[in-house]
């Protein structure tokens, strides 16, 4: 379905983050909604309403579905946007009982306030319970929704030791990066590092956001540093006619792992939110070379013949 149709979400409409301040109400960057959650993702949901997710065909273990912190934080926040479009309680409820599961499901450790993912990623060397920069940064976008709406400062507290992760090295079990650009968040802790770019950029959101929202210090510190960071990185994930999904092959020196065209479009949405935040042309011009790359049939049929390349 990725090369006949692939899901794309866009950026919402409503997105104006500097016309908002602490408090205040805001639709997701992306434009989620709750069926399109459960329609591209094929999600299920449990007796109390919370969804789950199959576990990626690589999964080493016999169960077949999971709670994915990333996938409840997107649900909770398709059913935030589904809110504020429609006013419908329902919906809001939706959001609150996600946002709960996520706060009551949390691990606090030594370094922080983490969700863990209870599923494998043999792709990248991860074991069961592994911790991710993407599902940090997608509940800290939760989080400052649920403080918005509730004030219950104990939200404060759980985003604020959340932030902690971001601070510890990959090597000590955080999710922080050492690299030739500067410090990265990386979605996937494994050695060497590879650098996925749409989770960086999913951290980095959640960062503005849980800064924005609730004027957490630290959370504007570390996305000032993510961001530098990644911006001497952008030149990289591309690859000519087409863009990286990650960046591990420069450690291990394998074929390039090109996105598919799901992340193209991922990337270039992503690009237009960074331009939402950050009102820096240099995004906005991100976001068109993206469109640009995913509607060349050339780069597109490089693009999967590498990728079909790696499994022959």
């Amino acid at each position: 379905m990725d090369v006949v149709s692939p899901n794309r979400f866009f950026v919402s409409e409503a997105y104006k983050p500097h016309d908002v301040g602490l408090n205040k109400k805001i639709p997701y960057q992306l434009d989620y909604t709750t069926q399109g959650m459960v329609k591209y993702y094929s999600l299920g949901v449990d007796d109390e309403g919370i969804v789950m997710m199959s576990h990626y065909v690589d999964h080493d273990g016999t169960d077949t579905h999971y709670y994915s912190p990333v996938k409840i934080a997107h649900y909770a926040l398709g059913a935030y946007n589904d809110y504020l479009k429609d006013s419908n309680v329902e919906n809001l409820h939706k959001f609150h009982s996600h946002l709960n599961w996520l706060v009551n499901n949390s691990s606090k450790e030594s370094f922080g306030r983490v969700w863990r993912v209870p599923s494998t990623n043999p792709k990248y060397e991860l074991e069961m319970n592994y911790i991710s920069a993407i599902s940090q940064g997608l509940v800290l976008s939760v989080l400052a929704r649920g403080f918005v709406e509730c004030s219950d400062t104990k939200l404060l507290e759980v985003g604020e030791e959340a932030l902690k992760s971001l601070t510890v090295s990959v090597e000590n079990g955080g999710l922080l990066a050492s690299t030739r650009w500067g410090p990265s968040f990386e979605e996937y802790p494994c050695l060497p590092y590879s650098h996925v770019m749409n989770g960086f950029v999913f951290c980095l959101t959640g960062l503005d956001d849980f800064h924005r929202l609730t004027g957490s210090v630290e959370a504007k510190r570390l996305f000032d540093l993510g961001l530098k960071t990644f911006r001497n990185m952008t030149s990289v994930w591309f690859d000519g006619s087409w863009a990286r999904y990650d960046l591990r092959d420069l450690y291990t020196k394998d074929i390039p792992n090109l996105a598919t065209r799901h992340y193209q479009y991922l990337h270039a949405d992503q690009m237009l939110g960074m331009y939402c935040i950050t009102e820096d042309l240099f995004y906005l011009e991100l976001y068109r070379k993206f469109l640009r790359q995913v509607r060349n049939p050339i780069g597109f049929i490089r693009a999967y013949w590498s990728k079909l390349r790696k499994f022959v």
